[in-house]
């Protein structure tokens, strides 16, 4: 399907169609989202999201075309996850730390940042973190950063939710104790 789906993205940047999809991620999954695409690659999509008139990205992986015989519910710009975004990354973390164990992972807890480390064969932490999710104050419209291996350079996030769904899906797809 994923061929398929960057296809039909590919030919709706060419000829300016907006297409209607359904994201199984972000503040509303499964809801259905009205798209004009700017830039497909295999991993992701950049475009417009007309409902809310703001360019986002999506990832393929969680994008469906929707057709006549799916009912799924409109996205709604106006619903906002609510104290999520008010949380700091140890408090949205709190609760999942022990998860992100059991992937294999030495999680380096900190008040605006959390650091997952993959363990030597010895048994000791190694030094380097493998994914990061972190806030700077640097950047105040983009104050959040994840780092992950399949990412070619840092991405900054305005909001924390957002920075949290790339966080997740770089530990789970690296972490030391995923066989698949």
């Amino acid at each position: 399907m994923s061929d398929e789906l960057i296809s039909k993205l590919n030919d709706a940047i060419k000829t300016g169609e907006i297409l209607s999809v359904i994201y199984h991620g972000g503040s509303q999954p499964g809801s259905v989202r009205q798209l004009s695409p700017i830039k497909v690659t295999s991993r992701e999509v950049r475009g417009i999201d007309i409902s809310s008139n703001e360019v986002k990205t999506f990832l393929v992986a969680k994008m469906e075309l929707a057709n006549s015989t799916s009912s799924p519910k409109q996205y709604d710009p106006s619903t906002k996850s609510g104290s999520l975004e008010s949380a700091t990354i140890r408090e949205a973390y709190q609760g999942q730390v022990e998860k992100l164990k059991e992937l294999g992972w030495y999680v380096g807890l900190e008040k605006d940042a959390i650091s997952l480390h993959r363990y030597f064969k010895n048994g000791k932490i190694r030094k380097g973190a493998d994914v990061v999710i972190a806030k700077y104050d640097d950047n105040p419209s983009r104050p959040f950063y994840v780092y992950g291996p399949s990412l070619a350079s840092a991405r900054t996030f305005g909001k924390l939710s957002s920075a949290m769904e790339l966080f997740n899906e770089e530990s789970k797809t690296h972490a030391p104790n995923n066989k698949t």
